[in-house]
Parts: C-alpha cells; sequence; structure tokens
C-alpha cells in the first residue's frame, strides 16, 4: 500500500503545530492565517518545496517560537491553569471509577454470601394444670 504523500505546505504547517502543541488552543487564528500565507506563496511560486517555505518563512521551529514570544503572561497562566484543571477532573473521575468498581466488586462478593434467616414465632402451649394434679 502506498503511503499518501504530504505536500510542502501540509509538512510545515504540521511541523509549526508540534512546536506549538502545548499552547494550540491558543494559537488556532495564527495558525489559520500561516497557512492562508503559506498558500499565498504558493500560488506565486507553485513548484516550492518544504526548503522554500523554510528559507522564505523561516524554520518551523523559529516561526513557533516568534509565536510563543508573542503570547502574554496571562494567555500562558490561563493554559497552566486549564491544564491543572483537567488533570484533577481526570484525577477524580479516575477516583470515582475505582471506587465504583470496588462497590460493585464488594457487592457480587459479599452480597451473595449473606442470607437470611426468618424466625418463626408461635403461640407457647399451656399445659392444663389438672393433668399435673
Amino acid at each position: 500500500m502506498k503511503k499518501k504523500e504530504t505536500s510542502p505546505l501540509q509538512k510545515y504547517l504540521d511541523e509549526v503545530k508540534n512546536y506549538l502543541k502545548p499552547v494550540i488552543s491558543v494559537n488556532r487564528n495564527f495558525l489559520c492565517a500561516l497557512k492562508q500565507d503559506l498558500e499565498e506563496y504558493l500560488d506565486t511560486h507553485p513548484d516550492s518545496c518544504f526548503e522554500d517555505f523554510v528559507e522564505y518563512f523561516g524554520s518551523p521551529e523559529s516561526v513557533a517560537m516568534q509565536q510563543l514570544d508573542e503570547l502574554e503572561e496571562k494567555d500562558i497562566r490561563q493554559i497552566a491553569k486549564r491544564k491543572k484543571i483537567r488533570i484533577l477532573f481526570l484525577i477524580l473521575l479516575l477516583f470515582f471509577l475505582l471506587a465504583s468498581i470496588g462497590y460493585i466488586i464488594y457487592l457480587s462478593t459479599f452480597a451473595q454470601g449473606t442470607e437470611t434467616l426468618t424466625l418463626e414465632v408461635s403461640e407457647p402451649e399451656y399445659i392444663d394444670d389438672s393433668v399435673l394434679e
């Protein structure tokens, strides 16, 4: 099976995205603008290859680093806070999942072993006193 060859444009974008993974949600607009710039460059230079993009725009790493430098400290803190909240949520979800599994195992193991004992109390029989005399 022949592997689909990626275009130089897509290869360049993918490498920039790799460097921006930690803050990708903040950089979606940047990536769309970069893709548009790359497409415009490709329209004027149709035979361009990956190296041409690197020569004109810079290396994917330098483009990503430039974008990261432009992020405000507030954005970086917000990203870190969201990441902590996600991690906390996943830990709590895992805890409740494990607790639920433990409870189900407890019920299936110990609850089936218990039996109910029912005692019937009958009226006591009275001995006739005349028989005793």
